[in-house]
């Protein structure tokens, strides 16, 4: 390798900057990456550390242009660019590219580069000191894919826990992590089908549903790996999407389960071995949110089903039997009419009334159960204040709402919880403590709610409750949101329930 560089040119060419033996030797003795290129981008010295980075041999790179031996089809434009600067004497010293070893590994190299003109004192060669920065980048992009991972983890406890919520992020953090244009996330809709259930940047998903048996992302199901192709329309299985130039698409696992595939498509100079272990870290902690979410959507589901089941339950021992009853007596009304019985008569009239009132306000009861009108639309306050005016006040109750603080809209999931703790207790205080006022008290701090139901009906001992009163519902909830709950009641003396939710 200590070759002397006068001996390796011919007498009509500049010798290179580099003469004697002493200097060849450290040249080749120092860590740093050095190449010598002449004016017209052909290397002329390539010292040791080159060699052991790219696994070439001065012998096999010498008289070779740089950038068509080492860079990637992208890259070799800006870099002939910069060359012509270097050239031309305005001295850009200053780059960063990507080298493509022999065995095809892609290192990133960040050059310092130095003109060295000739006795004219045109450009003869120039030469660049680079270091090998991609352990660098590795770190780098572990530590976004590690924020990445924040994020989602962040919109999760921000109870944005919707399933497309949750897949909306994974798609955008994955274009944020490779600089691909195009991600989506195809979960396994049966043993046999994929479904496209999130997609984001271009080019979009061609076909909705991919067929396990005859797709790329199959392909990553059946071997459980990740899959890459820098030239996906020349592989026998591909995403027949003649947009896709370049795919990466990794697994997603949950322990021993697969949920599906998360792809990124459209790197430009194509996706590397960096990005494949990137996308694997994201990958499993992505697969983690999107199971969770897809419980969470699970427990939504079942949920409602409770809840119907729970109005038909009520629906049948209160509606149902009022309706009976009125029945009955409309019945014993014209019996007696008919047997001339006119003090019998207007007691059952009275009777069928106050049965007919009972009815219509169970019936009230179960339409604001069903769905909050206002809740979505204008906030808790609003859809506590709506259900007051129209179930408690219309019933005779005197009813008052006390808000303390500024209101803040809380996520929507939160606010239906604490809309439903409100109504159970509006319920009680209705249907069982047959109170005369109630009060709810929303008092709002910089990062909690307060929220209290008073009445002064019955009460009851909160050691024997009894059953009928919804206790259970509104712990379960309660304990859904993280919250606090405290119930206060005596016999004959009222009741106050009060939820305490954030710190």
């Amino acid at each position: 390798m200590s070759q002397n560089f006068l001996k390796q040119h011919s007498k009509t060419e500049p010798a290179p900057p580099v003469e004697s033996d002493l200097i060849n030797a450290v040249f080749d003795t120092v860590e740093t990456l050095i190449v010598v290129i002449d004016r017209r981008g052909r290397i002329v010295r390539f010292n040791r550390a080159c060699e052991t980075t790219t696994g070439y041999t001065l012998d096999e790179v010498k008289g070779q242009r740089l950038w068509d031996l080492f860079l990637l089809p992208h890259e070799k434009t800006a870099v002939r660019a910069v060359f012509a600067e270097l050239v031309a004497g305005r001295f850009p010293n200053k780059s960063e590219n990507v080298w493509i070893t022999k065995d095809g590994r892609h290192r990133l190299i960040a050059w310092s580069n130095t003109a060295i003109p000739d006795a004219n004192g045109e450009v003869a060669y120039v030469i660049g000191a680079g270091n090998d920065i991609t352990a660098r980048q590795q770190t780098a992009l572990l530590l976004n894919a590690s924020e990445s991972l924040q994020r989602v983890t962040t919109a999760l406890l921000q109870h944005l826990t919707t399933l497309g919520d949750v897949l909306s992020i994974v798609c955008s953090e994955a274009l944020q992590l490779t600089g691909a244009t195009g991600s989506a996330v195809l979960l396994l809709e049966d043993e046999t089908w994929l479904q496209v259930t999130s997609s984001s940047g271009t080019p979009t998903p061609a076909e909705e549903r991919l067929p396990i048996s005859d797709s790329s992302a199959g392909v990553v199901i059946d071997r459980g790996e990740p899959l890459l192709l820098n030239e996906p329309q020349g592989q026998k299985q591909a995403y027949r999407n003649p947009d896709i130039k370049t795919l990466l698409a990794v697994p997603l696992c949950v322990n021993d389960t697969t949920l599906g595939v998360l792809d990124v498509v459209n790197k430009p100079g194509g996706f590397t071995a960096e990005d494949v272990q990137v996308m694997q870290l994201f990958a499993d902690q992505a697969a983690i949110a999107i199971e969770h979410a897809q419980l969470h959507e699970q427990a939504e589901k079942l949920a409602v089903i409770e809840e119907r089941q729970r109005l038909a339950r009520e629906l049948h021992d209160s509606v149902t039997q009022a309706l009976y009853s009125v029945i009955l007596y409309a019945d014993a009304t014209r019996m007696a009419l008919t047997a001339e019985k006119r003090e019998v008569a207007l007691e059952h009239l009275n009777e069928l009334r106050t049965m007919a009132r009972e009815a219509m306000m169970d019936m009230r009861l179960l339409i604001f159960e069903l769905h909050p009108p206002v809740l979505e639309k204008e906030g808790l306050v609003t859809a506590v204040q709506s259900r007051l005016e129209a179930v408690e006040a219309r019933s005779g109750l005197q009813t008052a709402l006390k808000v303390m603080g500024d209101e803040v809209r809380l996520p929507l999931a939160l606010e239906e919880e604490l809309y439903r703790i409100v109504q159970e207790g509006l319920n009680n205080a209705v249907k069982h403590a047959r109170a005369q006022q109630v009060t709810v008290i929303l008092h709002y701090h910089d990062d909690a709610l307060d929220l209290e139901v008073r009445d002064d009906g019955r009460g009851f001992d909160p050691a024997h409750p009894g059953g009928g009163m919804g206790l259970r519902g509104i712990e379960e909830r309660v304990a859904r949101i993280g919250g606090r709950l405290t119930i206060k009641s005596t016999p004959e003396s009222g009741t106050t329930l009060k939820v305490e939710v954030g710190s």
